[in-house]
């Protein structure tokens, strides 16, 4: 017979990260899974002191509730750095957008000034042949 003490959830003694969490985590739950199903199969009462069935469904919540906090925070983490990043090329997108249309701007003022100094030469040159 298996007892709690067994399956109560032990952290990590050192920070291997969130992968290694995740996986230890996924072992205790198989743990538990193999104890629960092993219950399921005694048809005798328990011995007073054992974990009973109910103590084990607990335990495999908390630890599921435990590995789907983990996860979404490993989701979040990653849409956090997607935004961002998205954000920055939006923003040097834009920048680039602007610098384009403000060279645009300066190009059409050139053209306009050259077309005005070739009409001029035009008018100027009509003149001096008709003088």
């Amino acid at each position: 017979m298996f007892h709690l003490c067994l399956l109560r959830y032990q952290p990590l003694k050192r920070d291997y990260g969130k992968d290694a969490e995740i996986g230890h985590l996924k072992t205790e739950l198989t743990k538990a899974h193999e104890i629960i199903e092993t219950l399921r199969a005694q048809k005798s009462g328990t011995p007073v002191g054992h974990v009973t069935l109910e103590d084990h469904n607990s335990q495999l919540a908390a630890s599921a509730k435990q590995l789907h906090e983990i996860y979404g925070q490993k989701v979040m983490s990653k849409v956090q750095k997607y935004r961002s990043r998205k954000q920055s090329q939006v923003k040097s997108l834009k920048d680039r957008i602007s610098s384009l249309e403000s060279a645009l701007r300066d190009s059409r003022r050139e053209n306009s000034e050259l077309v005005a100094a070739v009409d001029e030469y035009i008018d100027v040159s009509k003149t001096c042949d008709d003088g």
